[in-house]
């Protein structure tokens, strides 16, 4: 095993699938990271048996390792946007009631 090993980005390459992973490998990296293959857009495809199952069997013809997945819809939709439209809401909230008590000279934080 060799001190260092790099992995290549799927989404990086104007193809995906074995083509990618052929290129990536050609160009010397041992390791592809997967895209999500459209995510939630698509009925989260990696987590279908024969797209996994073709993945391996690509990863064993070409000696290659898959380090991550990224997940690009993840990130774009779901839990982590409703999460930081609640912070940024919050966030206001308090800005909004911070400047109303320093107006207003209530004894607030800000009097």
């Amino acid at each position: 095993m060799t001190r260092f090993q790099f992995a290549a980005c799927e989404w990086a390459f104007p193809c995906w699938g074995d083509l990618a992973v052929k290129m990536a490998h050609e160009a010397g990296f041992t390791g592809v990271q997967l895209g999500d293959g459209g995510g939630s857009m698509q009925g989260f495809p990696l987590r279908n048996k024969r797209v996994q199952d073709y993945y391996l069997n690509i990863a064993v013809k070409y000696g290659m390792s898959y380090p991550q997945i990224h997940l690009y819809t993840f990130r774009t939709s779901g839990i982590l946007q409703k999460q930081a439209k609640e912070q940024r809401r919050t966030h206001m909230q308090r800005e909004h009631q911070a400047r109303h008590h320093s107006r207003v000279g209530d004894g607030g934080a800000f009097a």
